[in-house]
């Protein structure tokens, strides 16, 4: 599961992971460290795994697909009752996950640069989330995120093979930090501009758009188990229903169907940008991101 992030990637996967077939892994390719289950340690945002240092990353990875917990290791780094509890409550899911034999669902817009490479050597199934350039940078500006732009330059591979026709503009940005919205903007290229290209090269792949999946996300989520070969039972409709405000009258519900913070009105959602953005902004995004943004979106998504 992965994409651009701010895409909604959050929220389909973990209701692919409302199944009781999957067991769902979060983000192990971001630096900050937000997967426990993985050792594996990126040095850059979006990092780009290739054949030259997968040794690096395939056990690390076959471990995390498999739920195999370092807890002797997690262990010998606790410093107080609380830590050494969690450890134990990792460790439990990754032993009930792998007696159960769920499926892993790796959730990771972060793994984007590196999809084709997991998909080829872990033989996955990648749902690929695309995004409205102006909802992605709304949402960006929201939240005020800086990238540094110096960890995509520092990626030789990534920039020779993928992005050597943005290197006098990712350099820019490296050199000077631009404004939020500037900044936003590119991003939106550079990782749509790799969803492109998997789109044209993975015919087997399955590509989302949020809005699609927002306006309709019981048929939308149909279609993504449907692609997942996983079964998609009442439970689940009434679980997606509930999560996003598909049914607004659906107020009972199993306390266990309900997952904190993942409640939202998906189809609200998808036009909350024109009211984030200023008219100016909403231009801007829409001439500078047009080139690619037009194989997405057409006009009548402004």
């Amino acid at each position: 599961m992965t994409g651009s992030h701010r895409s909604g990637t959050t929220w389909v996967g973990r209701m692919i992971a409302s199944s009781p077939q999957v067991g769902y892994i979060h983000e192990p390719f971001n630096i900050n460290g937000h997967c426990e289950f993985c050792t594996a340690d990126f040095p850059y945002w979006f990092y780009y795994v290739t054949a030259e240092d997968e040794d690096r990353y395939c056990k690390p990875i076959s471990d995390t697909l498999e739920f195999r917990y370092d807890l002797l290791g997690k262990l010998a780094v606790s410093r107080n009752y609380s830590q050494v509890k969690k450890e134990l409550s990792n460790y439990w899911t990754c032993v009930s996950s792998r007696v159960k034999n769920l499926r892993p669902l790796l959730k990771d817009p972060m793994a984007l640069f590196s999809a084709d490479w997991l998909s080829k050597r872990f033989n996955m199934q990648p749902v690929v989330m695309i995004r409205h350039p102006a909802a992605f940078c709304s949402s960006i500006k929201v939240l005020n995120w800086s990238h540094p732009f110096s960890h995509f330059l520092e990626q030789d591979f990534l920039m020779n093979t993928h992005l050597y026709s943005f290197r006098d503009e990712i350099k820019r940005f490296a050199d000077e930090e631009k404004e939020v919205i500037d900044q936003a903007i590119l991003l939106w290229k550079l990782i749509s501009f790799m969803i492109l290209k998997y789109r044209a090269e993975n015919q087997d792949w399955l590509f989302v758009r949020h809005e699609d999946i927002s306006r309709d996300p019981i048929s939308g989520f149909e279609g993504i188990f449907s692609y997942l070969g996983l079964g998609f039972t009442n439970r689940i409709v009434e679980i997606i229903d509930w999560h996003s405000m598909s049914n607004k009258n659906l107020n009972k519900i199993r306390p266990d169907y309900r997952l904190n913070g993942f409640r939202r009105d998906s189809e609200t959602n998808i036009f909350s940008w024109k009211d984030r953005l200023t008219t100016a902004e909403i231009e801007k995004i829409k001439i500078e991101t047009e080139e690619i943004s037009k194989y997405f979106y057409s006009d009548s998504d402004w």
